[in-house]
This record gives structure tokens, C-alpha cells and sequence, in this order.
């Protein structure tokens, strides 16, 4: 007995149907850091195993039970009642842990004493261990009463400072006097006050009796800074008003109860039911930790139902208990990341045996990608008109309203865009997203390449209009520049009994006949323009080959492993020899 109602420090005690009340600091000790006395004399304090039944701690100036040290650890404390102890119903530091079932909290640290007002002191001299304060004006009230606990600070000798128990109070004078071990002497300044709890308990840590002077036990306290951090286990705690405080160490795993909603400040990592299923508390910044103690798999299952799936997934939510993102899948095998932040869209959604997508905010943002069916990787929408990559590789740029390729020049935007059908326009604009007003050159499948500005001026002698010239010669331009040229491709056409030459996309074929042509045909040719054929014998030789009805005045050699070549004039409707035409070379 003495500060503590029950001090327990070895053995493996146990206590049942015990009430311990109002002491001046904890109802109960458990105190496993061989600090209650002296170990060299009676040995080292081991509290292990204690056990609890029934026990009633209350009205204690510090907690109802406090339990530190490196051996007070595997203890069982059934049904334990605090009720308004000043800083709290339990203090459970223990090194290695002990287990607590249905312990019960009502009003705990409701109402520990505060620091008062501070009073300016004229000065503090010590005799015989007793110390006589006398202050500037007359004393509050928060320091009159004899048995209060006060604190003085700033005095002009520090070592006059500290808290102690006022013994006799003297209002005429403005005294007050308390016991206080220091050698006699004086100082002045500084200022007293109504001691804070806190201090009061730091008193209480350093002395083993009920005198309020040291002595040679020094027995830990809350603020002794003793105490491990303990792996606790509490089931189903009880807390019928706001505790205010953690009464358990930073390891400690609570099950059920009800304290996490009622107790503001409760910090503890803890699992309870919640709606059908389970809730997680966690507190700092650990949140929750999976380790693997062994080299096998290591996996979190989450099964969707009993008898078919369900939708199942993981929701973040903000301090105002509002979404902020989610990850789930749906009963019909679709996975989605859904930022509920951003107008709940989904940026990532994976279908089972159907697309999957990359999206962000909607669909004019700088992202919103998606996969069809064919394995093309889209841009803003499934729609063939937009951009998108092919599975093979390729960009196809779809939306003719939007520049295909936009290219930063330190001015202006350069822009390669559609300008038309089967033309492609470049020109410059202000904007990354928009099209150029006017093209600075066209390429046209039909007419070829136009450049419209940096020409001189007449571009052509004679020439007013914009289509392809025949027949250029040097009379006609003024020996820089010309408006439009002329196709000029050589196209390798693979051999079949039916082969198509498209004038739109070369003007000289050449073909190797390795067997008979029965019919073929030429498209796209436009007038003025200059065809050139080169047919060629493979190895055997003598293969016919049927020329386009188009093309007229057409000659063909036979020997084997030479070719033969011929130039023709298109005038709009038949392509006619110009030249008579070179066999078997």
C-alpha cells in the first residue's frame, strides 16, 4: 500500500473480487521493471501470469490499473470495472503483452487536474526541507486551498523549481508553504500555479509512500518513462463515455467493443462486425501488414459468394466517410478502378473475353483510350472515324476534323492534316488541337503535290489553272518553279492471271509473267499523263500476256528470261504508245 492502493511486483498473483479507490495515484500496480525497490537486495520484480477476475479500480488520481516492465507480460485480466480514474482505466505497457476480456471503461480522465493561473512570486526560501512562497498580490483561489498541489517555475535559481503539496496557507501575507527537499537558502522571480496532474504524477513516480517526500523506493509512474511497447490483446471492451485517451500500448489488437466510437482519441488497431461483415481499425502509419514468415505463396483470397459470383472489390474512403476510390469486380467478370473524385469515371477497366480500357475524365481529356474487339488500341472512342493504333502496329489518325501530327516550331504549330478526299494538307496554326485555315501545300492523290505560297509570281507562263501539265518544257516555266508535278512511282507488281496497274499510285509497272495473262486492267490514270510498262519473261519463256483494253499500240517479246519495254500517253480514256518499244532485252 502507500500511493497505490495494491502494488504487485512478483510472484504470479492473482486478485479476485478486489476493489481498490481513491488512492493518490494508481488503484493497482503491476510493476514488472524491478523499480519498486531495490533488486540488489530483494531481487528482481517479475509479476508474469498475473491473473484478474472481477476487479473494481476507481476514483484514482493516475489509472485504475497500471502495468509496465519487461516481466509483468501473459497476464489474463477477466472483466475488469474502471470507473473515473483521472488519466485513464488502464495503463498496459508491458513488454510482451498480456490479454484482457471485457474489460469496462466509465468516465476515465474526465476530470484530471488542470494547471491554474499563474502567479508572479516575489520569493521562494527553503528551511529544514519546508519551502515558504510569497507572492506579488493577493493569492487566487486556485492556490489557497491547504492539500492543493502547486508548481513553480522561472525562479531566478531553477533548482527552486518544482511542484509540491501546500501544507499552510497564510492570505494576509501571501504565503503558502509545502514540504520540499533542497538545502536552506533563497531566490526570488518566477511564478507559481495550480500544479497540472501531470506534474503531480511525476512526484508520485519517484516516492513509494503517502508522505509526498522522496524516499529510497522509487516506484515507476505514468511519466516515469518506463514501459515497453507491448503486443496486447483486449476482447470486447466496453466504454460507456468519452475515455479520451489510449489506455493500451501501440501494439495492441482490440476485438469487438465499442470504445473506437466513443473514445476520441482512441488509437488502437482493433476488428469488429460491421454490416454481415468485418470492420479494420488501424492507427499510424502502419495500416495493415501482411508478412510471409515461410518461402511459400503468400495470398489475400476473397471469395465472391456461396453459390455464384458476386460483385466484390476494395473502396478507399476520405475522412468524410465519402468514396474516393475503388477497385472491384463485377459478378459478370469486369475489373474497375473507379476514381469516385473525378465524376466517378472508370480510368482502367479490364472485361472478361472483351475489351479492356484506359480512360480519364471524359471524352475531349488528353486520355482516354480503349481496346476493340480486334485488337486495335483506340483513342477517345470505339468509333472507326477516331484515332486509334492497329493490332498491327500502325496508327490510323480517323478523325478528319483533327490534325493528324502537330509539331511545336517555336512560333506556330505545324500540322499535317486531312485536307480533302485523298489529300493531305500542311500548314501552320496557332493551336495544338486545331486545323490550319489554309494548307501552305497539298498532296492530292489525283493531282500530285501543290504548293500554294513561297512561289514566285506567274508560276507558270500561260497556265492559269491548277491541273497536272502535259507536256512541261522549259518555255513555259520561268526556270524555278512550277505548281503541280506529275505522278512519278515505279510499282512491282506481283504476277497473277489478272493483275490491276494503278496509275494513281505509280506510272512504271513492272511485272515478271510467270505463267499466261489472260486479262488485265489500268485505273486511275489521268490525262497528259506518261505510262511506262516493263514486262519480263521468267525462265521458260513464251508466256502471253493480254494487255489492258485501255492501252493501245502495246508490243511483247517471248524469249525467255529478258524483258520488254514501252512508253504510253494517257489522253483521258486510252493510254497510246509513244515510243515503239524494246523486246527480249
Amino acid at each position: 500500500m502507500g500511493n497505490d492502493g495494491i502494488l504487485l511486483a512478483g510472484g504470479e498473483p492473482k486478485l479476485v473480487n478486489v476493489q481498490a479507490y481513491c488512492f493518490k495515484r494508481h488503484g493497482i500496480s503491476v510493476l514488472g521493471d524491478s523499480s519498486a525497490y531495490d533488486y540488489r537486495t530483494y531481487g528482481y520484480s517479475q509479476p508474469d501470469f498475473v491473473r484478474f477476475e472481477r476487479v473494481g479500480v476507481g476514483l484514482n488520481k493516475a489509472y485504475g490499473v497500471f502495468i509496465t516492465g519487461a516481466d509483468s507480460n501473459a497476464g489474463l485480466i477477466t472483466f475488469i470495472d474502471g470507473r473515473a480514474n483521472e488519466l485513464g482505466g488502464v495503463y498496459d505497457h508491458s513488454q510482451l503483452g498480456n490479454t484482457w476480456i471485457a474489460p469496462g471503461f466509465h468516465s476515465n480522465t474526465r476530470s484530471p487536474d488542470t494547471a491554474g493561473p499563474a502567479q508572479a512570486i516575489t520569493s521562494v526560501s527553503v528551511r529544514d526541507n519546508v519551502a515558504t512562497i510569497v507572492v506579488t498580490a493577493a493569492l487566487g483561489k486556485t492556490l489557497t486551498p491547504a492539500g492543493n498541489w502547486i508548481t513553480t517555475t522561472g525562479s531566478a535559481d531553477a533548482s527552486f523549481n518544482g511542484t509540491c503539496k501546500v501544507t499552510t496557507v497564510n492570505p494576509d501575507t501571501r504565503t503558502l508553504a509545502c514540504s520540499f527537499p533542497h538545502s536552506n537558502g533563497s531566490t526570488r522571480d518566477g511564478t507559481v500555479q495550480r500544479a497540472a496532474a501531470s506534474s503531480v504524477y511525476a512526484v508520485y513516480a519517484s516516492i513509494s509512500d503517502g508522505s509526498e517526500i522522496s524516499g529510497k523506493w522509487n516506484v515507476a509512474g505514468p511519466f516515469a518513462g518506463r514501459g515497453g511497447s507491448s503486443s496486447t490483446v483486449v476482447v470486447n471492451p466496453y466504454c460507456e463515455s468519452d475515455e479520451q485517451t489510449p489506455d493500451f500500448g501501440s501494439k495492441t489488437l482490440v476485438l469487438g467493443g465499442n470504445c473506437d466510437g466513443i473514445d476520441t482519441n482512441w488509437t488502437h488497431g482493433g476488428i469488429r462486425a460491421f454490416n454481415g461483415g468485418l470492420s479494420f481499425d488501424t492507427s499510424g502509419s502502419s495500416g495493415v501488414a501482411m508478412m510471409n514468415r515461410s518461402d511459400s505463396s503468400n495470398f489475400l483470397q476473397i471469395r465472391a459468394g456461396k453459390t455464384a459470383d458476386q460483385d466484390m472489390g476494395f473502396e478507399f474512403y476520405g475522412h468524410d466517410a465519402k468514396p474516393r476510390f475503388s477497385i472491384y469486380r463485377t459478378a459478370g467478370g469486369a475489373v474497375f478502378f473507379r476514381d469516385w473524385t473525378n465524376k466517378g469515371i472508370v480510368p482502367l477497366s479490364f472485361t472478361s473475353g472483351a475489351d479492356t480500357a484506359l480512360t480519364a475524365s471524359g471524352s475531349t481529356s488528353p486520355l482516354n483510350l480503349q481496346q476493340n474487339s480486334t485488337g486495335d488500341l483506340m483513342f477517345y472512342s470505339n468509333a472507326p472515324t477516331n484515332t486509334r493504333m492497329k493490332s498491327a502496329g500502325n496508327f490510323v489518325f480517323g478523325d478528319r476534323t483533327k490534325p493528324a501530327i502537330t509539331v511545336e516550331t517555336g512560333g506556330e504549330y505545324g500540322v499535317l492534316y486531312a485536307a480533302g478526299t485523298n489529300e493531305l494538307g500542311l500548314g501552320f496554326t496557332g493551336s495544338a488541337t486545331a486545323q490550319p485555315g489554309s494548307a501552305i501545300a497539298t498532296f492530292s492523290k489525283k493531282t500530285g503535290v501543290r504548293f500554294e505560297v513561297g512561289i514566285s509570281t506567274p508560276k507558270l507562263t500561260g497556265i492559269a489553272d491548277s491541273a497536272v501539265v502535259a507536256n512541261l518544257n522549259a518555255d513555259m516555266v520561268d526556270g524555278k518553279h512550277a505548281s503541280a508535278f506529275a505522278l512519278s512511282a515505279f510499282a512491282d507488281v506481283s504476277y497473277t492471271a489478272m493483275p490491276t496497274f494503278d496509275a494513281g499510285a505509280a506510272n512504271t509497272f513492272k511485272i515478271t509473267l510467270n505463267g499466261n495473262v489472260t486479262s488485265s486492267k489500268l485505273t486511275n490514270a489521268t490525262a497528259g499523263e506518261q505510262l511506262n510498262f516493263i514486262v519480263c519473261q521468267d525462265t521458260p519463256g513464251g508466256r502471253s500476256f493480254a494487255w489492258p483494253a485501255n492501252v493501245k499500240g502495246a508490243v511483247l517479246g517471248t524469249k525467255a528470261s529478258t524483258c520488254s519495254t514501252q512508253s504510253f500517253v494517257f489522253d483521258g480514256t486510252s493510254a497510246y504508245a509513244i515510243t515503239a518499244g524494246i523486246m527480249d532485252q
